[in-house]
């Protein structure tokens, strides 16, 4: 996780937290009022739905990049104390650093065999260091899940996110279109939700398929409040494209 400089401490960002009720942990430190708001929004969401292993991991984002790794994990150390459960040692796992994480999440998988965030996060570790065969057991167990939770809108990107990286390692087309109809899924679950196309508008865009990156990014522009901040980068992206990108019609399959 980067570092970034922080501004003098300013009593309007403590007012704030107070007056949203939810401060149990400070948020002096925030540089500006967007931020503050994040972390409260956050920490309640992590409230509102205190079972949400997704809304955990936003909390345990933003805590971080507002500084406050140390706290953070104090606390998932604690819940994991107080309760062993498969999200608790998910949580407190992905907040370890070198062999400590691949020891703790490989730990996890072997306990909850059945739990496919644990071999998600194994397969994003061991990736980092060119070895990704836990992203097979990810499949297996995301669609065994998914066949009795097919309302899952993040299990499904996940499962997307692992076929794209077998893709990566065995250039099936199978792993390729297996992704985009996850991410299919995904959004048919909860259309609101678009983090799934822009799953694969990032995909095909660092690796600059083209046609592909400009089809899913028009995909979730259909599906975005214009006037809306994501809305007006879908609409930057859709004429920068065409204009700027090299070989657009090259090795696609995507028709516009």
């Amino acid at each position: 996780m980067h570092k970034r400089a922080r501004p003098h401490r300013r009593l309007w960002t403590r007012l704030l937290a107070f007056a949203a009720g939810v401060m149990l942990v400070p948020f002096a430190d925030a540089t500006d009022v967007h931020q503050v708001k994040q972390v409260i929004e956050a920490k309640r969401a992590v409230q509102e739905h205190p079972d949400s292993v997704e809304a955990h991991r936003q909390y345990q984002n933003v805590m971080i990049d507002e500084g406050w790794k140390a706290q953070i994990l104090e606390e998932y150390a604690g819940r994991l104390k107080k309760q062993r459960t498969a999200e608790n040692l998910y949580l407190w796992a992905r907040l370890q650093e070198g062999t400590e994480e691949i020891q703790a999440f490989e730990t996890l998988v072997k306990e909850f065999p059945e739990f496919s965030w644990g071999y998600f996060g194994l397969a994003a570790v061991r990736a980092r260091e060119g070895a990704i065969k836990e992203f097979e057991p990810a499949v297996a167990v995301g669609e065994r899940y998914l066949s009795s939770s097919p309302t899952d809108r993040l299990a499904w990107v996940r499962l997307a996110q692992s076929h794209l990286a077998l893709y990566d390692r065995h250039r099936s087309a199978d792993h390729l279109l297996a992704a985009e109809q996850a991410c299919e899924h995904a959004i048919a679950s909860d259309p609101a939700a678009v983090d799934a196309y822009y799953a694969l508008y990032d995909y095909f865009s660092d690796r600059k398929w083209w046609v592909h990156a400009l089809y899913y990014n028009n995909r979730a522009l259909k599906l975005t409040e214009q006037g809306s901040p994501a809305y007006d980068a879908l609409e930057h992206n859709r004429s920068w494209i065409p204009a700027h990108a090299e070989g657009m019609g090259s090795g696609s399959f995507r028709k516009m």
